[in-house]
Protein backbone atom coordinates (compact mmCIF):
# COMPACT_ATOMS: atom_id res chain seq x y z
CA UNK A 1 0.00 0.00 0.00
CA UNK A 2 3.10 2.11 -0.45
CA UNK A 3 2.52 6.01 -1.86
CA UNK A 4 4.91 6.09 -4.84
CA UNK A 5 4.46 9.81 -4.32
CA UNK A 6 5.53 9.22 -1.10
CA UNK A 7 9.39 10.18 -0.96
CA UNK A 8 9.84 11.17 2.00
CA UNK A 9 13.49 10.47 3.44
CA UNK A 10 13.30 8.51 6.69
CA UNK A 11 16.56 7.53 8.65
CA UNK A 12 18.21 3.79 7.43
CA UNK A 13 16.94 1.06 9.55
CA UNK A 14 19.55 -1.19 12.01
CA UNK A 15 17.99 -4.45 13.01
CA UNK A 16 16.75 -2.70 16.60
CA UNK A 17 14.38 -0.18 14.53
CA UNK A 18 10.83 -1.53 14.26
CA UNK A 19 9.14 -3.68 11.41
CA UNK A 20 8.32 -0.98 8.70
CA UNK A 21 4.48 -0.52 7.72
CA UNK A 22 3.73 -0.92 4.25
CA UNK A 23 0.91 2.03 4.43
CA UNK A 24 0.86 5.06 2.42
CA UNK A 25 1.78 7.95 4.35
CA UNK A 26 3.09 5.90 7.17
CA UNK A 27 5.71 8.41 8.32
CA UNK A 28 3.71 9.21 11.61
CA UNK A 29 3.24 5.17 12.43
CA UNK A 30 6.93 4.70 11.99
CA UNK A 31 7.28 7.50 14.26
CA UNK A 32 4.53 5.88 16.71
CA UNK A 33 6.16 2.43 16.79
CA UNK A 34 9.64 4.12 17.55
CA UNK A 35 7.84 5.88 20.81
CA UNK A 36 5.81 2.51 21.46
CA UNK A 37 9.58 1.01 21.59
CA UNK A 38 11.29 3.18 24.20
CA UNK A 39 8.01 2.93 26.15
CA UNK A 40 8.84 -1.18 26.46
CA UNK A 41 6.49 -1.87 23.72
CA UNK A 42 8.28 -3.94 20.53
CA UNK A 43 5.95 -4.09 16.96
CA UNK A 44 7.06 -7.61 15.55
CA UNK A 45 6.33 -8.30 12.04
CA UNK A 46 3.39 -9.83 12.55
CA UNK A 47 1.83 -7.26 14.57
CA UNK A 48 3.10 -4.73 11.44
CA UNK A 49 1.07 -7.20 9.18
CA UNK A 50 -2.16 -6.79 10.85
CA UNK A 51 -1.68 -3.16 11.08
CA UNK A 52 -1.63 -2.82 7.50
CA UNK A 53 -4.27 -5.42 6.92
CA UNK A 54 -6.11 -3.32 9.16
CA UNK A 55 -6.22 -0.23 7.50
CA UNK A 56 -6.61 -1.98 3.84
CA UNK A 57 -10.05 -3.14 5.19
CA UNK A 58 -11.41 -0.09 6.81
CA UNK A 59 -10.40 1.02 2.79
CA UNK A 60 -12.34 -1.87 1.19
CA UNK A 61 -15.43 -1.51 3.43
CA UNK A 62 -15.75 2.51 3.58
CA UNK A 63 -17.72 2.79 0.80
CA UNK A 64 -20.38 0.12 1.85
CA UNK A 65 -20.17 1.03 5.78
CA UNK A 66 -19.14 4.29 6.12
CA UNK A 67 -16.68 3.77 8.85
CA UNK A 68 -15.04 6.94 8.44
CA UNK A 69 -15.38 10.32 6.13
CA UNK A 70 -13.77 10.41 2.56
CA UNK A 71 -11.62 12.93 3.88
CA UNK A 72 -10.56 10.98 7.12
CA UNK A 73 -9.85 8.01 4.61
CA UNK A 74 -6.63 9.62 3.76
CA UNK A 75 -5.58 10.36 6.81
CA UNK A 76 -5.86 6.92 8.58
CA UNK A 77 -2.01 6.64 9.09
CA UNK A 78 -1.07 10.52 9.16
CA UNK A 79 -3.39 10.81 12.45
CA UNK A 80 -6.04 7.82 13.11
CA UNK A 81 -3.71 4.91 13.93
CA UNK A 82 -0.85 7.19 15.85
CA UNK A 83 -3.49 8.43 18.08
CA UNK A 84 -4.98 4.88 18.91
CA UNK A 85 -1.58 3.20 19.40
CA UNK A 86 -0.51 7.20 21.68
CA UNK A 87 -2.70 5.31 24.54
CA UNK A 88 -1.10 1.82 24.60
CA UNK A 89 1.69 3.30 27.16
CA UNK A 90 -0.93 4.39 29.35
CA UNK A 91 -2.78 1.28 29.51
CA UNK A 92 0.47 -0.82 29.94
CA UNK A 93 1.49 1.47 32.94
CA UNK A 94 -2.00 1.24 35.08
CA UNK A 95 -0.76 -2.25 36.57
CA UNK A 96 0.57 -5.59 35.71
CA UNK A 97 -1.58 -8.59 34.65
CA UNK A 98 -4.36 -8.84 31.86
CA UNK A 99 -6.36 -5.55 31.57
CA UNK A 100 -10.41 -5.78 30.19
CA UNK A 101 -10.90 -3.28 27.50
CA UNK A 102 -14.29 -1.79 26.83
CA UNK A 103 -14.64 0.57 24.05
CA UNK A 104 -18.00 2.40 23.58
CA UNK A 105 -19.00 3.51 20.23
CA UNK A 106 -16.22 1.54 18.07
CA UNK A 107 -17.30 2.59 14.72
CA UNK A 108 -14.31 1.41 12.49
CA UNK A 109 -12.11 0.32 15.51
CA UNK A 110 -10.06 3.00 16.86
CA UNK A 111 -8.57 3.09 19.42
CA UNK A 112 -9.17 -0.62 20.40
CA UNK A 113 -8.57 -2.60 17.48
CA UNK A 114 -4.91 -0.91 17.37
CA UNK A 115 -4.38 -1.35 20.95
CA UNK A 116 -5.12 -4.83 20.75
CA UNK A 117 -3.23 -5.41 18.20
CA UNK A 118 0.27 -4.07 20.12
CA UNK A 119 -1.27 -4.96 23.57
CA UNK A 120 -2.28 -8.64 22.68
CA UNK A 121 -2.82 -9.42 26.39
CA UNK A 122 -5.81 -7.51 26.21
CA UNK A 123 -9.45 -8.71 26.51
CA UNK A 124 -11.70 -6.56 24.64
CA UNK A 125 -15.39 -5.65 24.15
CA UNK A 126 -16.82 -3.53 21.33
CA UNK A 127 -19.92 -1.77 22.01
CA UNK A 128 -21.53 -0.92 18.62
CA UNK A 129 -25.26 -0.20 17.70
CA UNK A 130 -24.64 -0.03 13.38
CA UNK A 131 -25.49 -3.08 12.60
CA UNK A 132 -23.40 -2.79 9.18
CA UNK A 133 -20.10 -1.58 11.48
CA UNK A 134 -20.93 -4.47 13.54
CA UNK A 135 -20.38 -6.81 10.86
CA UNK A 136 -17.58 -4.51 10.12
CA UNK A 137 -16.00 -5.35 13.82
CA UNK A 138 -17.10 -9.10 13.44
CA UNK A 139 -15.01 -9.12 9.97
CA UNK A 140 -11.59 -7.62 11.19
CA UNK A 141 -11.49 -9.53 14.06
CA UNK A 142 -12.04 -12.64 12.27
CA UNK A 143 -9.43 -11.88 9.51
CA UNK A 144 -7.06 -10.89 11.52
CA UNK A 145 -7.41 -13.79 14.54
CA UNK A 146 -7.40 -11.29 17.31
CA UNK A 147 -8.84 -13.20 20.52
CA UNK A 148 -10.41 -12.48 23.38
CA UNK A 149 -12.54 -9.97 21.91
CA UNK A 150 -16.27 -9.43 21.91
CA UNK A 151 -18.47 -7.67 19.47
CA UNK A 152 -21.77 -6.20 21.33
CA UNK A 153 -24.05 -5.00 19.54
CA UNK A 154 -26.35 -1.90 21.44
CA UNK A 155 -26.57 0.95 22.68
CA UNK A 156 -24.45 1.86 25.97
CA UNK A 157 -25.37 1.29 28.90
CA UNK A 158 -28.30 -0.71 27.57
CA UNK A 159 -26.15 -3.36 26.90
CA UNK A 160 -24.86 -5.46 28.97
CA UNK A 161 -21.13 -5.82 29.69
CA UNK A 162 -18.23 -6.77 32.06
CA UNK A 163 -17.09 -4.33 34.45
CA UNK A 164 -13.83 -2.79 32.58
CA UNK A 165 -10.60 -1.69 34.27
CA UNK A 166 -9.93 0.68 31.26
CA UNK A 167 -12.63 2.65 29.20
CA UNK A 168 -12.37 4.17 25.63
CA UNK A 169 -15.42 6.71 23.85
CA UNK A 170 -13.29 8.20 20.99
CA UNK A 171 -15.76 7.75 17.90
CA UNK A 172 -18.47 9.02 20.59
CA UNK A 173 -20.38 12.12 19.22
CA UNK A 174 -21.41 13.78 22.72
CA UNK A 175 -18.93 12.77 25.30
CA UNK A 176 -20.16 14.85 27.72
CA UNK A 177 -23.64 12.74 27.97
CA UNK A 178 -21.79 9.87 28.02
CA UNK A 179 -19.53 10.51 30.76
CA UNK A 180 -21.73 10.01 33.76
CA UNK A 181 -22.64 6.81 32.93
CA UNK A 182 -19.09 5.54 31.93
CA UNK A 183 -17.92 6.83 35.97
CA UNK A 184 -20.75 4.90 36.94
CA UNK A 185 -19.73 1.89 35.27
CA UNK A 186 -15.85 1.92 37.01
CA UNK A 187 -14.56 -0.32 39.80
CA UNK A 188 -12.59 1.66 42.51
CA UNK A 189 -9.05 1.55 40.52
CA UNK A 190 -10.85 1.61 37.07
CA UNK A 191 -9.88 4.02 34.48
CA UNK A 192 -11.47 6.09 31.63
CA UNK A 193 -9.60 7.53 29.13
CA UNK A 194 -11.25 10.62 27.87
CA UNK A 195 -10.47 12.30 25.10
CA UNK A 196 -12.04 15.58 25.53
CA UNK A 197 -11.97 18.31 28.36
CA UNK A 198 -13.61 16.64 31.17
CA UNK A 199 -15.76 18.72 33.65
CA UNK A 200 -15.06 19.60 37.43
CA UNK A 201 -15.49 15.92 39.31
CA UNK A 202 -16.17 14.89 42.57
CA UNK A 203 -13.82 13.41 45.07
CA UNK A 204 -14.54 9.80 43.95
CA UNK A 205 -11.95 10.87 40.91
CA UNK A 206 -8.68 11.76 39.82
CA UNK A 207 -8.33 13.32 36.59
CA UNK A 208 -5.11 13.45 35.61
CA UNK A 209 -3.80 15.22 31.82
CA UNK A 210 -1.57 13.04 30.12
CA UNK A 211 1.63 15.10 28.47
CA UNK A 212 4.32 12.82 27.16
CA UNK A 213 6.58 12.33 24.22
CA UNK A 214 3.73 11.49 21.59
CA UNK A 215 2.10 15.11 22.71
CA UNK A 216 5.19 16.38 22.03
CA UNK A 217 5.26 15.28 18.38
CA UNK A 218 1.68 15.66 17.75
CA UNK A 219 1.18 11.73 17.27
CA UNK A 220 -1.96 12.28 19.58
CA UNK A 221 -5.47 14.18 18.62
CA UNK A 222 -6.20 17.01 20.91
CA UNK A 223 -5.97 15.89 25.22
CA UNK A 224 -6.01 13.10 26.87
CA UNK A 225 -7.02 13.05 30.15
CA UNK A 226 -6.82 9.44 32.75
CA UNK A 227 -9.90 9.95 34.94
CA UNK A 228 -9.96 7.30 37.46
CA UNK A 229 -11.97 5.80 40.17
CA UNK A 230 -10.55 6.37 43.56
CA UNK A 231 -10.47 2.97 46.00
CA UNK A 232 -13.23 3.36 49.12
Amino acid sequence: MRDPKNHTKRPQRNQDDPPPLRTRNANNVYNATAVLRKSGIHISESMSCQLDSYVQLIRDWNSFVSLVSRNDLDLLEQVHLPDSLSLAPVIRRLREGRLRLLDIGSGGGFPAIPLKIVLPELQVELVERATRKVGFLEKVVSSLHLDDVRVVQGNFPEVEVAVPDVVTARAVGKPGKLLPRVLDLLPPGGVFLCQTVPPQLDSRFHVERVEDEWTDQGLRRGDLYLIRRMAV
